[in-house]
């Protein structure tokens, strides 16, 4: 884990959150509620933290396809 809470040794990780966000920010856009600033910024924090490891947005979008839903 870095200093700014992304998971930077750990791909798996680092995947699983990225599509978290994803799936979050498009949550709350369809429901007319973007994210605040600071959910903005971790967001984008996640988004490099998958890209860092060698993800692409395809295979995080891919990855959020995948995650069991509640």
């Amino acid at each position: 884990m870095t200093t700014n809470h992304t998971p930077a040794d750990d791909r798996d990780a680092a995947i699983h959150w990225a599509a978290v966000a994803i799936g979050l920010k498009e949550s709350r856009e369809q429901r007319g509620k973007p994210l605040t600033a600071a959910e903005q910024s971790a967001f984008e924090r996640y988004q490099d933290a998958a890209r860092q490891h060698g993800i692409s947005d395809a295979q995080v979008r891919e990855y959020l396809r995948n995650l069991p839903t509640r």
